[in-house]
């Protein structure tokens, strides 16, 4: 088990270069820093390799996330935007954990929230799972997803090809951006509500792009929120997916127990296939196309990233 305190996730020039990784055995993977601020093009939460068309596209770039009680929103995200950091909620980080998938806690007030994010194996799935550990009052949870839908090597601009139309499906929408891409599957594991307010959020900054001399500003897409209670004793699980989705309980139980079975047999100190490791490296990456394809589980890099 990795832990990394809440003194360093408030700290965003070290927050933004401790990074995590979590693949699916099938080429596909999420990734982000600590304080899940993307530095890179390469980061997302559901990047997937697809078949046709063939390659590796970020599909869910990232999920916003805030929790509101009382006329009162709480951001629990960050970005980077010219010149500031907007949302700012690192400010909220009790700490991050990376064990056999990685986690962050929450602190607000009395509240104490953790989410915690995994692929599921041998899918282009991605499950985020919301518990209220303590707390006297049951907030609404709201969910943003910011979809990019493009190759892992480019970047999204605003245009006026992509078709902001969702469509119900039990529990969650469905959305297929742009002919010849598959469609995104979104939903909870609870009844939730969702107002459809289809949005660009402009020249969101990747540091580590610019810092390799590379273009590094992005403009995501936001279909609309996702509002659904939080109370204690019953995790949200919020999922996206290029398959319909089904009963995201099981689902998560059964990825979890595979990799617990997965650490069990190998316990090493190197990355295993449920496991974990922080690599320290001096050099500008860390390549995983290795790892994506034959070791579902989760690596982190300290000065390093993920280059696909």
């Amino acid at each position: 088990m990795i832990r990394i305190g809440r003194k360093e996730c408030v700290n965003t020039e070290r927050a933004t270069r401790k990074e995590w990784l979590d693949t699916n055995g099938i080429g596909g993977y999420a990734s982000s820093t600590v304080i899940n601020c993307h530095t890179r093009k390469y980061h997302g939460l559901l990047v997937a390799a697809l078949k046709k068309p063939k390659g590796r596209f970020v599909l869910l770039s990232k999920v916003e996330t805030s929790l509101l009680h009382d006329d009162l929103e709480f951001a629990l995200s960050t970005n980077k935007y010219p010149g500031v950091y907007h949302p700012t909620g690192h400010q909220f980080f009790d700490g991050f954990e990376q064990g056999l998938h990685p986690s962050v806690t929450y602190r607000i007030g009395d509240m104490l929230l953790r989410k915690s994010i995994l692929m599921v194996y041998g899918e282009n799935t991605v499950l985020l799972s919301y518990e209220l550990l303590e707390g006297r009052v049951s907030p609404t949870l709201r969910i943003r997803p910011m979809l990019a839908y493009r190759d892992v090597h480019r970047l999204t601009q605003e245009n006026m090809f992509l078709r902001p139309r969702t469509y119900p499906e039990k529990n969650g929408r469905k959305i297929q951006p742009y002919d010849g891409m598959p469609p995104l599957y979104m939903g909870t594991n609870r009844s939730s509500e969702f107002y459809a307010g289809p949005k660009w959020h402009l020249n969101v900054e990747y540091l580590q792009e610019r810092e390799r001399g590379f273009k590094y500003q992005e403009d995501l897409f936001c279909p609309g929120v996702f509002d659904v209670p939080l109370k204690k004793g019953k995790p949200v699980i919020f999922a996206a997916s290029t398959d319909p989705i089904s009963n995201l309980e099981r689902v998560r139980k059964k990825e979890v127990e595979r990799r617990e079975q997965e650490f069990s047999r190998s316990r090493t100190v190197a990355s295993t296939p449920a496991g974990s490791s922080i690599i320290p490296t001096s050099s500008s990456s860390v390549t995983p196309r290795t790892r994506l394809r034959s070791s579902p589980g989760i690596t982190g890099s300290e000065s390093g990233g993920v280059t696909p």
